[in-house]
């Protein structure tokens, strides 16, 4: 319920307790009540019954076991700690603690993250705007779970058209143990998941310019290496040489590993404003090419796609339902030609759609490296509504999954359907704390049984 609704109702309530007293207080004790019409205190007479009121109906319906979960598990029990926090300065006081400066323009703030079936990480986020000059942002982020799980990225901006425009550059370290693979192709398995340690080095600089409402363009040029292990397992699970041998996998193109330049342009065009209605559409188109310095045979390869959405702000207050439909392809060049299976189309992914919209990546049920080959086809319904000042809802169910080469093999038996339901929260995308609760299901064909639930807990991080 709004405030201004809950305050309306408060009204009533006082002005019905202050009549009822009134009467016991100077009416005849003996004589009956007389019933009266109840007065009109907003002076606008009772309001008609309107289509949209109609309509609104069946969506409460579907919707209210989400809405009891976000309003008694979440938001009343923050709503009580958000207002012991205020009443003891909490968030003056945190904000003191960890930033440096009385503008609060630069900080150091603990991190950790939880992804059920990964190794969780703890770590150390810095950010500093103003740094060196106006309008120049610096982001950097470490990671670890130990000596085989460390993680660094260093992120610098520059603004400048009033902010209009945005030059990038970024560079990344990582090595982990916990890989995921579990084949290729739309049936593959959850009981054939495998591991893979890897190591990526990457570093990419990056033009965003913002023109009509929230439209973007961006151009980018960059280096990214992977190379890989499979020497012990992780997690519970089989190394992939051992599902190789068991005869339930192929080893994934690219396994020996690759340095690719790629460059890449993006165009979004999106009707919705800024500081505006969330009402709107969202059309992206994305391709970029990239070549393998590493192989002496000039592997390369291309990614294209794009995502169609179209969003609907139900009372104008945040509380939004989103329908996006994303397809995603990668090709390789010449003949005979393979793409490195981590720059084949992965599902969950990344999404265009992320920067200023709802939802980050179609089919967040799956763990990452769950789905994986040369297509994808996915249509979403996103839900996302304000849980607090600093904190909003997320809902999808999703219907979709990887295939052949140019949608190869696409039938509706192979389809699977990823659900989620958590919170993050509202602000900066550089560092978000976000909670999630999904599952995937295996296709149609297998009887849609569902994978491993997945669950994310922690901060996020977007640079």
């Amino acid at each position: 319920m709004g405030s201004a609704k809950l305050h309306r109702n408060r009204v009533r309530a006082l002005f019905a307790a202050a009549a009822v007293a009134g009467l016991l207080l100077s009416g005849d004790a003996d004589a009956a009540p007389r019933k009266r019409e109840l007065p009109d205190y907003e002076g606008r007479g009772p309001a008609p019954t309107t289509a949209a009121d109609v309509l609104l109906w069946p969506p409460r319906v579907v919707l209210f076991p989400l809405w009891v979960t976000s309003e008694y598990v979440v938001r009343r029990p923050l709503g009580a700690l958000a207002t012991t926090a205020e009443k003891n300065h909490w968030p003056t006081k945190i904000i003191d603690f960890f930033t440096f400066d009385q503008e609060h323009k630069s900080g150091l703030i603990p991190t950790a993250l939880y992804d059920f079936g990964f190794r969780p990480s703890v770590g150390l986020y810095l950010f500093w705007d103003d740094a060196f000059v106006k309008n120049n942002a610096f982001r950097t982020h470490v990671g670890t779970w130990g000596p085989e799980w460390l993680s660094v990225a260093v992120a610098d901006r520059v603004t400048f058209l009033d902010g209009r425009a945005t030059w990038g550059t970024r560079a990344e370290f990582t090595r982990r143990p916990d890989g995921l693979f579990a084949g290729l192709g739309p049936r593959s398995l959850e009981s054939h998941v495998a591991r893979f340690g890897f190591r990526r080095m990457a570093a990419s600089t990056s033009l965003d310019v913002r023109f009509w409402r929230s439209s973007l363009f961006r151009a980018a040029i960059g280096v990214r290496s992977m190379d890989f292990r499979d020497d012990r397992q992780c997690c519970g699970d089989l190394t992939i040489r051992e599902r190789v041998d068991r005869g339930e996998l192929a080893i994934p193109p690219g396994f020996d590993g690759y340095t690719a330049v790629h460059q890449s342009l993006e165009l979004a065009l999106d009707n919705r404003r800024v500081d505006g209605s969330l009402t709107g559409f969202r059309v992206s188109i994305q391709g970029e090419h990239a070549a393998d310095v590493r192989d002496a045979r000039a592997r390369q390869w291309l990614h294209y796609g794009g995502q169609a959405g179209a969003f609907a702000d139900l009372d104008g207050h945040g509380r939004v339902v989103g329908l996006v439909v994303s397809a995603f392809l990668a090709d390789p060049l010449g003949n005979g030609g393979e793409v490195p299976f981590t720059e084949q189309v992965n599902l969950p992914g990344p999404s265009t759609l992320a920067a200023g919209s709802i939802g980050a990546g179609p089919m967040r049920g799956f763990r990452p490296g769950r789905l994986v080959d040369r297509s994808a086809l996915v249509a979403t319904v996103l839900y996302q509504w304000p849980i607090w000042i600093w904190l909003d809802g997320t809902f999808h169910v999703a219907a979709g999954n990887v295939w052949g080469p140019h949608f190869r093999d696409l039938e509706t038996k192979l389809m699977r359907f990823s659900t989620g339901i958590g919170f993050r929260t509202v602000g900066s995308p550089d560092h978000q704390f976000e909670l999630l609760i999904g599952t995937g299901t295996e296709t149609i064909e297998d009887g849609l049984r569902p994978n491993l639930v997945r669950i994310l807990f922690g901060a996020t991080r977007g640079f």
